[in-house]
């Protein structure tokens, strides 16, 4: 399975065709795995096609509705990052720049007309499906 492994401050993390519908939705999550797998669909007036499923694993932190759509999944700065692992209290200064170094990155989405979605997880998500981004390796 394609793995993308993200940074700090990237502006598409799927790099998808910005003129086409896409739709985010939370197809799973697992509390005792602390893992979330998004599904990413096109649709249009008549269909809705799947095309692809993103694994996140070691996921810290959600703040997200179920489904949203027309938002670009960009990930947030360094800095902003340790900002938020300090405001939910997860360590000192020094390891949560370790963890932001080495481990964690902040995923972020801005939907039209809704609340930002948030989601703390680990660099590498897994990518499975048949679009642009599932050749990746």
């Amino acid at each position: 399975m394609p793995t993308l492994k993200a940074e700090h401050g990237m502006a598409d993390v799927f790099q998808f065709d910005s003129a086409r519908p896409y739709r985010y939705l939370v197809y799973s999550y697992s509390l005792n795995h602390s893992a979330l797998t998004l599904r990413v669909c096109e649709y249009s007036t008549t269909r809705v096609d799947l095309l692809y499923e993103c694994m996140f694993g070691t996921v810290v932190y959600l703040d997200l509705c179920p489904t949203w759509e027309n938002a670009t999944l960009t990930t947030a700065s360094r800095e902003d990052c340790i900002a938020l692992m300090q405001e939910i209290g997860l360590g000192s200064e020094e390891s949560l720049q370790r963890l932001a170094d080495e481990t964690v990155v902040l995923y972020e989405a801005q939907p039209p007309g809704r609340k930002k979605i948030r989601i703390l997880a680990a660099k590498s998500v897994e990518i499975r499906g048949t679009g642009p981004g599932a050749a990746r390796e």
